[in-house]
């Protein structure tokens, strides 16, 4: 178990899929419950990532891979995100819907 302690950055960009999907749920599945449920559970994932940001996996397809993104797939949904040792930061880059072309979206994101 690691002592440190990451400083968890989510983008605009991630923040912005959030909000699309919360969106999602509470007006076109009228599942309010569900959208706040889905809010608490990606908080909860990026806590998570702060204490153990090397749960995820690393990305195996270029040009990600060897900017050392990671993913951590949370229910229907894939969190993307790297790590900067030197700062101690763990960058939140996207969350994406797994029923979407993950590589299309990869290309998308931006790494801050």
């Amino acid at each position: 178990m690691s002592d440190r302690q990451y400083e968890v950055i989510v983008t605009d960009q991630a923040v912005e899929q959030l909000q699309a999907t919360k969106h999602y749920y509470t007006f076109r599945l009228h599942a309010k419950d569900a959208a706040n449920d889905f809010i608490d559970l990606m908080e909860g994932t990026f806590t998570d990532l702060g204490a153990f940001p090397k749960r995820g996996r690393p990305v195996p397809d270029e040009p990600w891979h060897s900017e050392g993104v990671r993913m951590r797939p949370i229910k229907n949904h894939s969190v993307y995100y790297w790590i900067d040792e030197d700062e101690l930061k763990v960058w939140i880059t996207a969350v994406i819907d797994e029923r979407m072309d993950q590589k299309k979206q990869l290309k998308k994101m931006k790494m801050k």
